[in-house]
């Protein structure tokens, strides 16, 4: 099996893996709402059937794990926030680890992050040019130091885990402004992955790549 169609069903996998888990935590706590979820499902489940129909019928397309992931991310994070929600109605019943906690803060970053790798990579699943691996690995390597820092945050947790425990103890106080700084630096390559798109279009000489990008523009 080519590599993109079997991380595209893999990812899809996980994605469904995801949803069942949340509608579990649903069945068991009946006391939560299940809207947000509803909302959540209606919104990625297209992005996630997508990259696999492309997946099914062209194996080779590196474009379709990437939209897998673009649905399936959120529905781990939506997970967590039941988790969370969970957690704080029923005080005692969830266990909740500090390493896990700690990075769950800084996962709204991972919401951005397929996105924008769609953008670098639409339609071919390759990038403009070798210069733009350096927004690639940033997309890849900020979110996660962010994550990382707040496991460290010297302010504890938000509620509903303000309890638990820092797994590693508080950051020293010269990471702080570190944690501030990659705020804007990750916004950078926000919108330097939709520049890739502009870059992209004013290159492209064949009529159909620049229909396709108008399209995906729109």
């Amino acid at each position: 099996m080519a590599w993109p169609r079997a991380f595209a069903v893999l990812i899809c996998a996980g994605a469904a893996v995801t949803l069942a888990g949340c509608v579990v935590l649903l069945v068991w706590f009946r006391d939560l709402d299940p809207w947000e979820l509803v909302g959540v499902s209606a919104v990625l489940l297209p992005s996630i059937v997508l990259g696999l129909l492309i997946a099914v019928r062209r194996p080779h397309a590196r474009i379709a794990p990437v939209l897998c992931l673009t649905g399936a991310v959120p529905l781990v994070i939506e997970f967590g926030d039941i988790y969370g929600a969970a957690f704080a109605a029923h005080p005692g019943v969830l266990p909740a680890s500090g390493v896990l906690v700690g990075l769950s803060f800084g996962s709204w970053m991972l919401l951005y992050v397929p996105a924008a790798f769609v953008l670098l990579l639409f339609p071919d699943g390759r990038l403009p040019g070798p210069g733009w691996r350096i927004v690639a690995i940033g997309l890849l390597v900020v979110p996660v130091a962010f994550a990382a820092l707040g496991t460290l945050d010297p302010a504890g947790f938000d509620e509903p885990y303000q309890d638990v425990p820092l797994p590693f103890g508080p950051a020293p106080d010269g990471l702080v402004p570190v944690a501030y700084a990659l705020l804007p630096l990750f916004l950078a390559l926000l919108v330097a992955a939709a520049a890739a798109m502009i870059v992209r279009y004013r290159r492209a000489t064949d009529p159909v790549l620049r229909a396709q990008l108008r399209w995906f523009a729109l």
